[in-house]
């Protein structure tokens, strides 16, 4: 019997929808520590916008970041590029921040508008040369931007050339070089800023051939003048400064001093025209070189972010009043950089949970991340310091596993359980001996945790499974040759866990691809990623696909950048944007916000990226049927996707009976109770996969044990991204439960 519906389910439950995706690729939605970043203060639309920067390895990012006083947020228009070491200014006659050059580990010479909603490349019939380390100001009473100085190409006998020359850029893209008679010496990493009371350009400091400058110049637009003032401060490199409309000061922060070893300033200065007069506040940024620094007219706070800190990359957000220097509530956290973190998802809090990691030796933090920020959680009682540990989610118990890893001194072969609140160790009556670098997942349809591998003294091919109580040792027929450094991921669509790669001994790489099935290992003989260890896995429960990134190969080619999906079969992805190279990173699947999550890095940069999904339609079967007389089963018609403004076809088969098709949004929990909830003990895979929605079921009678129902999808953007859950329950008198189940259904609607 065929029936059709105008889907009331998707107009009772529109508070809980979620808008639709970009195209599939990788996205840092996080602010992280970074240096060399360009920034300016965008007067036009009252925020501070920042671009690009250094972030750790080799890598420059090409994001760009606005600021309101409140929290920084990500734009995903138009980039310039990967570069750091840029200058930008704002123009407030025409409304436009102007960025020039900088470097991306070769130098750079190309000129960039922001119109407030995206960056437009200028091209320009004269341009200064190539350069970074160089400074921008607007001059507003003559409608330019002044540009001054920098490093720039050389000669085989002197690689870079320190420069001196002055320009200016006007509306149209014209750049102008100018000639003036007097002008400070040739200099990199100094700063700038117009003071608009006095129409000059003033410039501090930088360094030059004779070393770290602190000196003080104007420029009216047609010379330079040296400024003699009664009180100088110290000489630095790298600072920044910034003109305080609001008080008719320039503002000076930061820095680095001459001194061997260099010491970084977190000194406070103001220039009046006449004089420089430091500043001491009752608090203050801690010392930092290569920071952005911008003046917000509108709030009048002088905003520094990031920049170089006495150990590592600075992730903090200051503002300055006139007064003090006190810190935003909206400034973002994250963990510090690191490899090897434990990282899994808690899918009934809808939080990616970290803990530990390597960064110079162990660490011993727990963090969490909502899609949005990085939280730092403090617990009473907290694991051991450790990294390349075992780490998943009990989704039928809700809490988190922790196994094993490598401390300070020793393999460890702890077992420790987190809720979200409270770290608590276990105590099995059986354990696996102590680890590193194994591989674990959690076996959704089984409720067990599954070990797989890792390394002590030697490595290892056992099984072991833990239900919350003890693990226990499971004799397989077959098992993989003993590993370390290899992955393993749950697979919920056809009930198999899914294993790949990892090292079988010193320099060898394997390539095999293995499945558990909860009874025995088989080897699948399918071609795919090149061999390799150090990768992340995760399951994407939407599309029903395994998904594995980077790794090492431990030869020459070093790590991997690819990024692979698995169904039974590999299949390599292609995306416009992609993390640097790694291993030793960790990756989880947000259910919550439909993407898979990355984090950790061998170069220790803290940075967090996401692979978002293509905006399509998907089906994706979950799970497998509880049987009575016969086994439901429950699958889209051939070619039927669940697109926005058309008609979505289900097929039923094998029905005993009168069928209740059920639909509903939750997948996750269901009347507190964790999904999938097991209907019926005595029965394999009688398990409910949905939180069935009240008034959301459409009732079918069979014929010949099959039925098919057409779900009309309205045309409605706001649905795109939906995710919606579907079931059949049959009603059966050969059993004495009454019923039979099919398998589950995702459907996302595009």
């Amino acid at each position: 019997m065929k029936c059709r519906t105008e889907v009331r389910l998707l107009a009772v439950a529109l508070t809980s929808l979620s808008v639709g995706l970009p195209a599939q690729n990788w996205q840092s939605p996080i602010l992280i520590g970074r240096a060399y970043q360009a920034a300016a203060f965008d007067a036009a639309r009252g925020r501070v916008l920042m671009t690009g920067g250094y972030v750790g390895g080799s890598t420059y990012v090409s994001d760009t970041w606005s600021f309101d006083g409140s929290a920084w947020e990500l734009t995903t228009a138009a980039s310039v590029g990967p570069r750091g070491l840029s200058a930008m200014a704002f123009d407030s006659a025409r409304g436009r921040t102007v960025l020039f050059a900088g470097s991306s580990g070769t130098y750079l010479g190309d000129t960039w508008e922001h119109d407030g909603t995206t960056w437009i490349p200028v091209t320009a019939a004269t341009s200064p040369p190539p350069r970074m380390m160089h400074a921008m100001a607007f001059d507003a009473a003559r409608a330019a931007v002044v540009l001054f100085g920098g490093v720039s190409f050389g000669d085989l006998t002197h690689p870079t050339t320190t420069l001196g020359d002055t320009w200016e850029y006007r509306a149209g893209g014209l750049w102008s070089q100018r000639t003036p008679s007097i002008a400070p010496s040739p200099r990199a990493s100094h700063a700038m800023a117009f003071d608009a009371l006095r129409a000059r350009t003033v410039l501090f400091g930088g360094v030059d051939a004779g070393g770290i400058r602190g000196d003080t110049w104007e420029y009216d637009g047609v010379n330079w003048t040296a400024i003699a003032t009664a009180s100088v401060p110290p000489s630095r490199m790298v600072h920044g400064i910034c003109w305080n409309g609001t008080r008719s000061r320039v503002v000076l922060f930061g820095g680095q001093d001459g001194s061997v070893p260099a010491q970084l300033l977190a000194d406070t200065w103001e220039y009046d025209g006449s004089n420089w007069t430091q500043r001491v506040t009752p608090t203050s940024p801690p010392g930092r070189s290569n920071f952005a620094i911008a003046h917000d007219s509108v709030r009048g706070r002088t905003v520094v972010f990031g920049g170089w800190g006495a150990a590592s990359l600075l992730v903090d957000t200051w503002e300055y009043d006139g007064n003090t220097w006190t810190q935003p509530t909206g400034a973002p956290q994250s963990p510090s950089g690191r490899g090897s973190p434990q990282l899994m998802y808690d899918s009934r809090r809808a939080r990616t949970v970290l803990f530990g990691g390597f960064d110079g030796g162990p660490l011993g933090d727990t963090w969490e991340y909502d899609g949005a920020t990085w939280l730092a959680r403090t617990t009473t009682i907290s694991p051991p310091p450790r990294s390349i540990g075992g780490f998943v989610y009990d989704a039928a118990r809700q809490r988190a596993v922790l196994f094993g890893g490598i401390g300070p001194t020793q393999a460890l072969a702890d077992t420790w359980e987190y809720d979200g609140v409270h770290w608590q160790q276990a105590s099995p009556a059986a354990s696996p001996p102590a680890r590193f670098f194994p591989a674990m997942s959690y076996d959704l349809t089984r409720r067990r945790t599954v070990l797989f591998g890792g390394a002590s003294s030697t490595r290892w091919n056992d099984t072991w499974e833990y239900d919350g109580a003890t693990w226990t040792l499971v004799a397989t027929p077959h098992a993989p040759s003993p590993r370390s450094e290899h992955a393993m991921a749950y697979d919920g669509r056809r009930g198999t866990t899914v294993m790949f790669g990892g090292t079988p001994g010193a320099g060898m790489m394997s390539a095999e691809t293995w499945e558990y099935d909860g009874v025995d290992w088989r080897l699948q003989a399918t071609a795919g990623p090149a061999g390799r260890i150090g990768h992340a896995m995760t399951f994407d429960p939407v599309r029903g696909r395994t998904l594995l990134f980077g790794g090492a190969s431990g030869q020459v080619i070093g790590r991997f950048v690819d990024i692979w999906e698995f169904d039974g079969t590999w299949q390599q992805l292609v995306t416009a944007n992609r993390p640097e190279g790694r291993d030793t990173a960790a990756l989880v699947y947000d259910l919550s916000r439909q993407r898979a999550v990355l984090f950790g890095s061998p170069f220790s940069v803290p940075d967090t990226w996401e692979l978002v999904p293509a905006a399509v339609p998907t089906w994706t079967s979950h799970g497998s049927g509880c049987a009575g007389s016969s086994t439901p089963n429950l699958d889209a018609a051939p070619g039927s996707l669940p697109a926005l403004g058309g008609t979505f076809s289900m097929q039923l088969t094998a029905l005993p009976g009168a069928t209740f098709l059920l639909f509903g949004f939750d997948l996750v929990q269901w009347n507190g109770l964790s999904l999938p909830v097991d209907f019926d003990p005595a029965r394999p895979h009688c398990n409910l996969w949905i939180g069935p929605l009240p008034g959301a079921n459409s009732l079918l009678v069979p014929t010949a044990g099959a039925a098919t129902y057409a779900l009309v999808i309205p045309a409605n953007p706001t649905l795109a991204g939906t995710m919606i859950g579907t079931q059949a329950l049959a009603l059966d008198n050969s059993v004495g439960a009454g019923f039979a189940l099919s398998n589950g259904g995702i459907l996302r609607v595009q």
